[in-house]
């Protein structure tokens, strides 16, 4: 009898790699059937949409106030799915405000619940742990120092390795990829990530898109590059665009391409941050959350890094500019600086190599779905 599996990813970056997750059960485990709430890439994989995850994708702190409805709701669906038609195992990735409460309906009713790629409760809010403790059966975690943290408090986690690490990369030669885009081998490019929620690019992108307009007046030969993230649409971006004499060239559906072309990015705090670095891309970290929330943000943090490069570095690799300092002359100066300061972007791609190696060998995604097929449903 095949078993059912619920799965619920939130965001762009849990769907690439809830993607490639439900990718390895299915070679490994033939019929099972797995529905939940998904993105594009798990939709491709034959998850059935229980609910689109671009419906609730939201920052977190006072921003998910106004989704709070449609979360209830949401939440009220699927205690009523779990009670009619009960899965065989819930897996939460990431998206802890949400995931959080879908981890204690499913513990409630007895069914066993995997948390695949932990929320960042070791940097804040960490008394979370508790929960984690009281409502998780099993923790996959995709950084090394993530399985000593939960040791510490009796909690079951395995690190297999980060997921990343099995993507396949088409590398191509710098020419090679502006070619594919259509771009001009006289122009530099820098890249502009403001994030895969419409959260944060209301946000951010104002002030990304005036820090590149400020960088055009000191280096003429640049232009500008904004890969779409799958949860998002280029439409999402073009009342930011309209009217200006900006050179942005918007790609979708051609991540590792666009990426290929940039001598330097402009990247909100997330995995893309990892990603830009795994392909050998200078970057600056930014990140901007409402006023209180940053306060109760700040206040709950407990590393001296955001971004997740930084963190595994030990160091500051990548600037951070956060906040207050996320402001447009800053981002400018600092994509001047990786533009034209040579011996700072070496030292950054060496950086890169030893990030790299911390973050284990290929295989991450089929050996996290062997760990959750030997657990007992």
């Amino acid at each position: 009898m095949s078993r059912r599996f619920f799965i619920v990813a939130g965001e762009a970056s849990g769907d690439k790699h809830g993607a490639r997750l439900v990718e390895e059960i299915n070679r490994l485990a033939p019929g099972t059937k797995i529905s939940g709430i998904c993105g594009p890439a798990l939709r491709d994989q034959g998850v059935e949409p229980f609910l689109d995850s671009r419906a609730l994708s939201v920052i977190g702190g006072l921003e998910v106030l106004d989704k709070l409805g449609l979360v209830l709701r949401t939440l009220l669906r699927i205690r009523r799915e779990f009670k009619t038609r009960r899965p065989d195992l819930v897996i939460l990735i990431d998206f802890p405000d949400f995931n959080f409460r879908v981890a204690q309906i499913a513990h409630h009713l007895g069914i066993p619940v995997v948390y695949y790629i932990s929320p960042q409760i070791w940097a804040w809010r960490r008394g979370r742990v508790r929960q984690v403790a009281r409502w998780v059966d099993k923790m996959i975690v995709i950084f090394p120092f993530e399985k000593d943290f939960y040791a510490e408090y009796g909690i079951n986690a395995e690190f297999v390795g980060h997921p990343l690490m099995d993507d396949p990369v088409e590398w191509l030669t710098r020419n090679e990829a502006l070619d594919r885009l259509g771009l001009s081998p006289d122009k530099r490019y820098i890249g502009l990530l403001p994030g895969s929620r419409m959260s944060e690019v209301k946000l951010m992108f104002p002030s990304m898109l005036e820090a590149a307009a400020r960088v055009r007046k000191r280096l003429s030969d640049v232009e500008f590059i904004l890969p779409v993230a799958r949860t998002l649409d280029e439409s999402d971006f073009r009342p930011y665009l309209q009217g200006l004499s900006l050179p942005v060239h918007m790609e979708t559906n051609r991540f590792q391409a666009a990426m290929q072309c940039l001598d330097a990015a402009l990247v909100a705090s997330g995995s893309a941050t990892l990603e830009t670095a795994m392909l050998n891309v200078p970057l600056c970290i930014v990140y901007r959350l409402s006023p209180i929330s940053y306060v109760l943000g700040k206040a709950l943090f407990k590393l001296p890094f955001l971004g997740i490069i930084n963190l595994i570095a030990g160091r500051e690799i990548a600037k951070e500019l956060l906040q207050h300092d996320a402001v447009p002359h800053r981002m400018a100066s600092e994509l001047v600086r990786l533009m034209t300061d040579a011996p700072a972007r070496k030292k950054m791609l060496n950086d890169f190599q030893e990030i790299r190696s911390k973050m284990g060998k290929p295989g991450a995604s089929r050996r996290a779905a062997e760990k959750i097929l030997e657990l007992p449903c």
